[in-house]
């Protein structure tokens, strides 16, 4: 079960980097979702359509349509703090997870604030835009062909709350991937170590857009699911 990253889709984020390929390669059968807002999915504009476990339940929900009882869990960046959610809340659905794109800063961070992005959003051009963090969400986006409303919507929500003690009684194995450069994150293993069964890798020389495809993410999430 693949969940993908904020303003991408299941075909960016999963197909054409090759993750689907791959895993159907190594012998898995590959499931994945466009996100409400995202994709193909419903474009919702009420900020307490994205809040709470709405998203996450959006997953569980297409297992339980599929009658899919089990399945190995990987999230990318927005999908991994979906798949923290899920394997918090679900963990007897899901045999391992891997989180990746994600690392510590996603603990104690509350509810950030979103709102520079979500402003960028909804800029009239990209030339308006003055903070590079926010104009680099924008322009990928828009290469997305994704709903700049919608997506400022879920920006404007927030994102979840998560402490190390949501995951302290959790034994399912759990692989936190994130890049070298990515300063988005934090280190993966602050966050792998809140896990009873967490591990942490670090991709050399890569950051938060380019991770995802890297050789060295596919060996590790490889290579895991195989043991």
């Amino acid at each position: 079960m693949l969940v993908h990253g904020f303003a991408s889709d299941l075909t960016r984020n999963w197909k054409d980097v090759g993750w689907m390929g791959w895993l159907n390669d190594a012998g898995y059968q590959v499931i994945a979702l466009d996100c409400r807002g995202h994709g193909k999915s419903a474009k919702l504009y009420n900020t307490e359509d994205y809040t709470g476990t709405k998203m996450p339940e959006d997953v569980i929900n297409l297992m339980d349509h599929l009658g899919l009882e089990t399945a190995f869990l990987m999230g990318y960046s927005m999908g991994g703090m979906i798949a923290a959610r899920l394997v918090q809340h679900h963990e007897d659905r899901f045999g391992k997870a891997i989180l990746a794109g994600v690392g510590g800063s996603m603990l104690n961070a509350g509810r950030g604030d979103g709102s520079s992005i979500a402003n960028a959003l909804l800029a009239e051009s990209v030339e308006d835009i003055k903070d590079a963090t926010a104009k680099g969400f924008r322009t990928f986006a828009e290469a997305s062909g994704g709903d700049l409303k919608a997506l400022a919507t879920y920006m404007q929500a927030g994102r979840p709350v998560f402490v190390s003690g949501d995951f302290a009684e959790l034994t399912l194995p759990v692989l936190v991937i994130a890049g070298e450069k990515d300063e988005l994150v934090g280190n993966p293993a602050d966050l792998a170590a809140c896990f009873e069964g967490g591990r942490a890798v670090i991709v050399p020389r890569r950051d938060h857009l380019n991770t995802v495809g890297d050789k060295v993410t596919r060996q590790a999430v490889i290579e895991f699911l195989a043991e």
